[in-house]
Parts: structure tokens; C-alpha cells; sequence
């Protein structure tokens, strides 16, 4: 790590590696590692040519290959990663001709990243913010065609409160945790990176159900 830090620090205060950015701020025209150049150039690469990006993950492939296999699925991953599937398409499908052995042995592991149930135009899983404004539209159309109606037919409209994905993720996880005794499954299937997220949520859900089961015992046990 050290030799790693020294070689980044040498080639930064090179007079020669200095630049400015299209705003006018200073900067640097490559930190002497490809990898690392080619992970802080993603967002610009968003609108480059294939073969761009197949040619700056060439060098950062030769760089360290176990590394730089390891940074492309990173940055495929749409859940934990940068969610470029482009970019990976990209140096994957020449990386596959030019290096079989090297691709083989992973490809197992690409359906990981994909095939998603719910999907926009480019197989990406939808984002959260995505599905707010669908049912924020869905819930105003509502909202305005009973307000209209309930006043045709002189009554109170009936309304929705607001919610969002968020409230709709937790309404599953407490049915969820009605449901299932493990709780490493709930982590699991709900993707909390801290056990103790599910642990609250469970605790929550569970202090529900058994209020809810002492109530209907009442007036079934009988003391004589």
C-alpha cells in the first residue's frame, strides 16, 4: 500500500500531469494508474464509443487483471456498484474474444447483476425516485377525480395520503417479518447491510402480532 501511495503522490506533483477541467479548475491528467484513472472517468465515459472504453479498460486490464475483473462487475452492479451496464457490455464482449479464460470462469456471475422483474427501457432496475413520481401521478389523477365526484354527489372525498417507495418496502418488510422466524432471511431477502435494521423492524412487526394475539383471547379463556 505504501509503494502504491508514493507512486500516486510522484506522479500528482509531476509539473508535467497538471490540467484544467472544461470549467476552469486545476486538476490532473492521470494518477499513473489506469484502473484508477479509468473509475474516476466513468460518468464521462457515459457518452463515449465503445471502443473508447474498451481501449481504457485494455490498459487498466493489463495493469492487474484480477483487479480490474473485479472493478467491472463493481461497476455493473446496480444494487452496490455504479450501475453501468453499458460500460460493461463494452469490455466485456471484447474482453470475452481476445481472453476467454480470463471471462469464462465469471460468467456465472453475470446473471447476478440482471434480469430484474421490474425494469426501465435499458433493463436497469427502476430507482426509487422513479417509482415516487408514478405513484405520486397515479395518487393526483385519483385525488382529483374524487374530488370532483364526491362533490357531484355531495360527500366528503375519500383521499389518499401521500406514501412513497420507501413506505411500501417497510409495509413489506413487517408483513414479512409476520411471517418468517429467521431473521438472517429477512436480511437477506431485504438487503440490509446491518442486521440490526432487521432486527428493529422485526421487534416492531412482532410486538404488533402479540398485542394482536392477546386480544383475541379475550373472552375465550374463562377462570372458574
Amino acid at each position: 500500500m505504501s509503494n502504491f501511495m508514493d507512486g500516486i503522490k510522484s506522479t500528482l506533483n509531476n509539473e508535467c500531469n497538471v490540467s484544467v477541467t472544461e470549467n476552469g479548475a486545476v486538476g490532473f491528467r492521470t494518477t499513473g494508474k489506469a484502473l484508477l484513472d479509468l473509475n474516476f472517468a466513468v460518468a464521462s465515459l457515459r457518452s463515449a464509443s465503445e471502443h473508447d472504453i474498451s481501449q481504457r479498460f485494455t490498459k487498466a486490464f493489463f495493469e492487474d487483471k484480477l483487479m480490474a475483473m473485479k472493478w467491472l462487475f463493481y461497476a455493473r452492479d446496480v444494487r452496490g456498484g455504479l450501475g453501468e451496464r453499458r460500460l460493461f457490455r463494452a469490455c466485456m464482449v471484447p474482453l470475452a474474444k481476445e481472453f476467454p479464460e480470463y471471462v469464462a470462469p465469471v460468467v456465472a456471475l453475470v446473471p447476478e447483476y440482471t434480469g430484474f422483474i421490474f425494469q426501465n427501457r435499458y433493463g436497469d432496475p427502476l430507482s426509487p425516485h422513479s417509482v415516487n413520481r408514478a405513484i405520486d401521478r397515479i395518487c393526483a389523477a385519483y385525488i382529483e377525480d374524487e374530488t370532483v365526484l364526491a362533490d357531484q354527489e355531495g360527500r366528503d372525498p375519500v383521499l389518499i395520503r401521500h406514501f412513497s417507495a420507501h413506505n411500501l418496502r417497510h409495509t413489506f418488510c413487517t408483513r414479512f417479518c409476520e411471517n418468517e422466524r429467521n431473521i438472517k432471511v429477512i436480511q437477506e431477502i431485504m438487503g440490509h447491510a446491518d442486521i440490526e435494521t432487521t432486527m428493529n423492524i422485526y421487534a416492531e412487526a412482532t410486538k404488533e402480532k402479540k398485542k394482536e394475539s392477546f386480544s383475541n383471547l379475550e373472552g375465550k379463556i374463562k377462570i372458574s
